[in-house]
């Protein structure tokens, strides 16, 4: 599957596919992970449909540093399809409520992405997400990095995720699968 980046081409390591298109996979597999655990199955879309941005929707990022990389997260929605996969509580019916939830669906869907990344050497830190409720909203891709848009659609609406990275130059994975026995696994709940 080929996707378009926005920006400049993806960086390529010998030995291994496309760093970029290995992230893009890992978001897109937890993606799905996450919205099937919450009961809101989704399957991606190349299908070149863009991103409506002159409804009313909400939209949040969260943002990433490992040592040799850094980037965002970008997740939109509409208030619909927010209020349509809101499982155990009532739906959230004001902007705060959904900028809420989608702030925690970011930040549930990055630290999926994270544990992913660490079975591949890479741990990165993660910001505090950022949600707005809005109209005619702009999204411009970062400068000097690679950004691409990907879309989800389900039964109850689309989602669309955008993953942004810069990469340095040093940049790379570990050889191999680096889990150690006992680390968590994607959607486990730490307590500490």
């Amino acid at each position: 599957m080929t996707r378009p980046a926005e920006e400049s081409p993806p960086m390529k390591r010998s030995g291994f596919m496309n760093v970029y298109e290995v992230m893009q996979d890992h978001l897109v597999q937890a993606t799905c992970a996450l919205m099937a655990e919450i009961s809101a199955e989704v399957t991606e879309v190349c299908d070149g449909t863009s991103l409506d941005l002159i409804t009313e929707v909400v939209v949040s990022m969260i943002g990433y540093a490992a040592d040799a990389c850094r980037g965002a997260i970008v997740v939109v929605s509409s208030p619909a399809f927010l209020r349509a996969v809101q499982t155990g509580a009532p739906p959230p019916a004001t902007p705060a409520e959904m900028a809420d939830m989608q702030g925690e669906l970011s930040n549930m869907l990055l630290g999926r992405l994270k544990m992913m990344m660490l079975k591949r050497g890479v741990t990165f830190g993660v910001t505090t997400p950022t949600s707005v409720v809005g109209v005619d909203v702009m999204l411009p891709p970062p400068k000097g990095g690679t950004s691409s848009w990907h879309r989800f659609a389900s039964a109850r609406g689309s989602l669309h995720v955008r993953f942004d990275v810069i990469f340095e130059p040093s940049f790379a994975f570990a050889s191999g699968d680096v889990t150690r026995e006992g680390d968590a696994a994607e959607g486990e709940v730490l307590v500490f």
